[in-house]
């Protein structure tokens, strides 16, 4: 191995026979050369011998092929193999790091959906389908199931996530006695005016309940609330269940 102006030049000799390139490829910064039909009599590796060039290495593989592994800094080298009558010359020179082609370049993309949490950006009500907030103008306020979840919310502490609406019922009473905006509001269930209360339903921990909307303002009189304070809504999980279904064979007996 000399040091040229040009690069690097690698000679290999060859004791008997001519020495035939089976392979070229670049993998990563790394120029591989295989030579098939040669056995190597000495391994070889050598760091930084010249500038632009991080290491060569010389090795034996399996099947009788020996690896030539020319590995740049920045960049894959770019080799010439010249056949000679005594083996082979590689005329090395370093590679330049701009010519990479732009399919070879790896790119990562990376989808998913973010997890909204606190923040929801839809809602059912006033319009009893899935539109996002910043279309509806009213004001409507979502306490989805993470805060209900991470606080142990009840009825009454849930509530205090919304402005202007309380619970003004005595402790451990059965039902809700709403007053959103200080008048009386009743409570709807996935849509249903709820005659007896979301506390008695479903019990004081919200065992079931997705989320808590609270649309405020006399919008509300059309949905069935007459309060012009607003109403107050909840919406319950979807369950699903498996069913399994058994055929059976009906036999005839004479």
């Amino acid at each position: 191995m000399e040091e040229t102006e040009a690069g690097l030049q690698i000679m290999l000799e060859a004791a008997d026979g001519d020495l035939a390139v089976s392979e070229t490829r670049s993998v990563g910064n790394a120029l591989i050369v295989d030579i098939a039909n040669a056995t190597l009599a000495e391994e070889f590796s050598q760091a930084n011998p010249s500038e632009g060039i991080a290491l060569v290495s010389v090795s034996q593989l399996l099947g009788d092929k020996v690896r030539v592994a020319i590995t740049g800094t920045d960049a894959p080298p770019v080799a010439e193999v010249t056949a000679e009558a005594q083996g082979l010359v590689l005329g090395v020179t370093q590679g330049d790091a701009g010519a990479v082609a732009e399919e070879d370049a790896i790119q990562v993309v990376v989808t998913g959906e973010q997890d909204e949490g606190y923040n929801p950006s839809s809602t059912t009500t006033a319009t009893r389908t899935d539109t996002p907030l910043r279309d509806i103008p009213q004001s409507i306020q979502v306490i989805p199931e993470e805060v209900l979840r991470d606080q142990r919310a009840d009825i009454s502490s849930a509530l205090l996530n919304a402005p202007s609406v309380r619970n003004s019922a005595p402790t451990n009473f059965d039902s809700l006695r709403l007053r959103v905006r200080g008048f009386g509001s009743q409570s709807t269930l996935n849509g249903i005016r709820d005659t007896n209360g979301i506390a008695s339903n479903l019990g004081p921990d919200l065992t079931g309940i997705e989320r808590i909307e609270v649309l405020q303002g006399p919008n509300s009189v059309l949905f069935g609330t007459s309060s012009p304070g607003g109403r107050v809504s909840a919406s319950q999980k979807l369950l699903t269940a498996k069913v399994r279904v058994l055929a059976g064979v009906r036999q005839r007996c004479c």
